[in-house]
């Protein structure tokens, strides 16, 4: 609840900051503070996590530091707060106010506290910056350092420290040359919740070991003071009579009235400042309170759409199941619809095949047919031509007989003949005068006879 009071006034302010949280714990803590910064109605916080829980209180605050010099360029200066710390809502205005016109690195104010269920009460006030070797009176949320100053100096928070690690760092910007400027104004306050939150009362042996060490580091130390306070303090001062003495003294007490008159007005209307700040912080307050109660309404929300937002979430499971067992099947539709149709795709060729075989048979049929056609036409034609010849045949063979009858007729006739010429061939042996004739005649018979058959069978 207070870290929400603390980012509260941070929205408040009239000139803008940048909200940057540094969580110096586990992982447990920095989802915790997450959870409460997104409650809260601050926008663009920044939360960083400083992770390592060993280190001292100086850590996070480098931490932050760092972020805001190295990725926050437009970042003019830088002020810290604790989460018990919250700042009034001219904070921010007064200071860039003062830094503009003083230009000073370091502008320090007046800050109060504020006890459980109490109103606020003066804390500390601005004093001259040499007192700061005295003792620390600028408290962490009542003071901002320019940016560009800390940037360039490379000035950091030690680490080592458990107590007043702000007050060693603040010497350490006074001995760097830092210029600080008070500003008469309260501008902050910090609140005790309990004795824990004085830290000096935790470990006193600590505390006063630390206090030590931080004044020895004065004491061996030098330290550049603005030249009107080294006026005052090196001012040589006369041993003055008593009457001087006391018109001194009584000019000191006019001024001291006047200047008591002037703080009375000052601290009169600061006063009413406050009041009117403290009623505008009431009704802040009152308006968180307001947003808390939405904010837990719209957690409610949250926490019923979340609910409706799972059951949608179990319910799109079952259906995307459904539609996956759906893809499945329908997969495995379209694998027997490809199968189906891959086979089809066969039959439809070997039907084709088929097709084609039986146009070839076709033609092939119609080629025999035309061929038988025509072996027809040449068998009827050829069986005229064999009929004919066949009568041909016939009439040769009658021929034939007629002529073999002949043939034999003129065999026998020949036969004769011989005989005949035989007999006369042993008439005429004896006749040799006559043998040539005989022959000649004879071979010329001969001849006749045997070239006769010859013709006639030719025939």
């Amino acid at each position: 609840m207070l870290l929400l009071d603390a980012l509260q006034s941070l929205t408040l302010q009239k000139a803008g900051c940048l909200p940057v949280v540094i969580v110096h714990g586990d992982a447990a803590a920095y989802t915790a503070v997450r959870r409460i910064c997104r409650d809260s109605a601050a926008e663009g916080v920044v939360i960083l996590h400083a992770a390592e829980t060993r280190k001292r209180r100086g850590y996070p605050i480098n931490v932050g530091i760092e972020y805001c010099l190295t990725r926050c360029p437009e970042v003019e200066f830088v002020f810290f707060l604790d989460d018990d710390d919250v700042v009034y809502p001219f904070f921010t205005t007064m200071m860039a106010s003062a830094f503009l016109a003083s230009g000073a690195d370091v502008v320090y104010a007046a800050s109060n506290r504020r006890e459980l269920g109490q109103p606020a009460a003066p804390g500390y006030f601005p004093e001259p910056i040499h007192h700061m070797l005295r003792g620390n009176f600028i408290t962490s949320n009542s003071y901002a350092i320019r940016a560009a100053t800390l940037r360039d100096s490379g000035l950091r928070m030690t680490e080592e420290l458990e107590y007043a690690e702000d007050w060693h760092f603040l010497i350490r910007m006074l001995q760097a040359g830092f210029r600080f400027h008070p500003l008469p104004a309260t501008l902050s306050e910090f609140r005790i919740v309990s004795d824990g939150n004085l830290t000096e009362k935790r470990d006193p042996a600590m505390w006063k070991a630390i206090s030590l060490e931080i004044r020895r580091y004065i004491n061996t130390s030098s330290f550049p003071l603005p030249g009107a306070e080294l006026v005052r303090m090196s001012s040589p001062i006369a041993t003055p009579d008593l009457q001087a003495l006391l018109a001194q003294k009584k000019e000191q007490l006019t001024d001291a009235g006047a200047r008591l008159r002037e703080k009375t007005s000052q601290a009169a209307h600061y006063k009413n400042l406050l009041g009117e700040m403290e009623q505008k912080f009431l009704d802040a307050k009152t308006r968180l309170g307001e947003k808390a109660s939405e904010a837990q309404h719209l957690r409610n929300l949250l926490g019923e759409m979340e609910q409706k937002f799972l059951d949608a979430k179990t319910r799109l499971g079952e259906k995307t199941s459904e539609a996956q067992h759906l893809r499945n099947l329908l997969g495995e539709m379209e694998q027997k619809f490809l199968d189906a149709n891959n086979r089809l795709g066969e039959k439809a060729s070997e039907a084709q095949h088929v097709r084609n075989l039986l146009g070839e048979m076709e033609q092939k049929f119609l080629d025999a047919s035309n061929r038988l056609g025509e072996k027809a036409s040449e068998a009827q034609h050829l069986r005229n031509m064999l009929n004919e010849k066949v009568s041909e045949a016939e009439h040769f063979h009658n021929l034939l007989l007629k002529k073999t009858s002949e043939a034999d007729g003129l065999r026998l006739h020949a036969q004769e003949l011989a005989s005949s010429i035989r007999a006369l061939e042993e008439k005429l042996a004896s006749e040799q005068a006559d043998r040539l004739l005989v022959n000649r005649e004879l071979g010329a018979l001969k001849a006749k006879l045997s070239k006769f058959p010859l013709r006639l069978l030719v025939r």
